[in-house]
Formats: structure tokens, sequence, C-alpha cells
């Protein structure tokens, strides 16, 4: 085989590798807590035992999307606080509680529960309510 035919086999070798590389799963859904989506909030995605690597995202109108997860049996936290916001100049405190409070309690039921991510496209929806 000649050096430029060898040249082509590697690069249509290579090419072939790289279209049948798996992309990393991702994960989206949507959060609840006490049947009203989530305003804004954060969402982690922690291995269980220690072992991996986490990732989690922002929360935003009750829904999340992260395009780069981890596979494996991992442990959800979800938390939002209460946040003051601006409309132009003037600032706008929330309608209740105060300022920073969590609205989300750690113990609420359906937080720190455990998933499994696989690979694709995954959809994980949580529907948090006050702790019993």
């Amino acid at each position: 085989m000649s050096k430029r035919n060898c040249h082509f086999a590697f690069i249509a070798l290579f090419s072939l590798l790289a279209g049948c590389a798996e992309r990393a799963p991702s994960v989206q859904g949507t959060v609840t807590y006490e049947g009203k989506p989530i305003e804004s909030g954060r969402i982690a995605f922690s291995p269980i035992g220690g072992q991996g690597t986490p990732f989690g995202g922002l929360i935003e109108n009750g829904s999340y999307s992260i395009d780069e997860a981890y596979l494996g049996k991992r442990v959800v936290a979800i938390s939002a606080k209460n946040e003051i916001k601006f409309n132009g100049r003037e600032m706008i405190m929330p309608a209740e509680g105060k300022p920073g409070e969590e609205l989300v309690p750690e113990d609420a039921v359906g937080n720190m529960q455990e998933v499994e991510i696989t690979g694709g496209s995954q959809t994980l929806d949580f529907h948090l309510t006050a702790p019993k």
C-alpha cells in the first residue's frame, strides 16, 4: 500500500471512530415544591460513596437542563433561596419570608433521593413536599 493510500485509510478509520464516539449523557426535567415550580434554584448530582465526579445546574422557572452529566448512581440535592429581584431600578422583595431564606428544606420529601444516570438523554422530574 502506498504512503498516500495509508494516509487516506488512517483518515477514514479516524473519521469512523470519531463518528461512533458516545456523547456524554444529558439530564433534564422539572422541579416543584408543594406543587409549585421552583422559580430559581440549584440542582446537584453527587456520586454515592464519593466515587466519581459531581455535576449540577440551575433551576429556572421550574426546569433544569444539564448537557454533560456523568453515569452512575447519584444523590440529588435541590436548593432554592428567597431572592431579591430587580425590575429596572426597583428592588422587589420576596412575597413571603426573608431574603436569603432557604425555600426548600434539605429534609423535604423527595430531596436527597438516589437516582441512576444512564447513557443518552434522560428526563428526571422532582416533586418535593414539606418534611413530615
